[in-house]
């Protein structure tokens, strides 16, 4: 599977899925353009506000994880023009990882 886009304002999320790895789990990034924030504590504040959504509802994502072996790459750009709430922020990381269950690999055991 190659690389993946979901676009939810203000987010942007790149993702690829990895069947075999040789550090299995879930690797995130987060970014924010200099462009749109020119002070470094903007950019701070923004993903450390991105950093606590997604700790809170990581294991949603972990819950989909298919095999033992298999490796998520995430990558989260923010993409507004202002400062976001936390709870904002929240919200689109829950509706973002419920876009992506349907995404994945079934969990469902084998039949045979």
């Amino acid at each position: 599977m190659g690389k993946k886009v979901i676009h939810l304002f203000p987010f942007a999320v790149y993702y690829k899925f990895v069947s075999q790895s040789d550090t299995p789990g879930i690797a995130v990034a987060f970014a924010v353009p200099k462009k749109r924030f020119k002070h470094a504590v903007d950019r701070n504040r923004i993903k450390r506000l991105c950093r606590e959504a997604y700790r809170l509802h990581k294991h949603e994502l972990y819950a989909l994880m298919p095999a033992a072996n298999a490796q998520l790459l995430l990558f989260f750009m923010f993409n507004g023009k202002e400062i976001p709430p936390y709870e904002m922020v929240a919200a689109r990381f829950k509706t973002l990882f419920s876009q992506m269950s349907s995404l994945f690999p079934s969990n469902a055991p084998d039949a045979s």
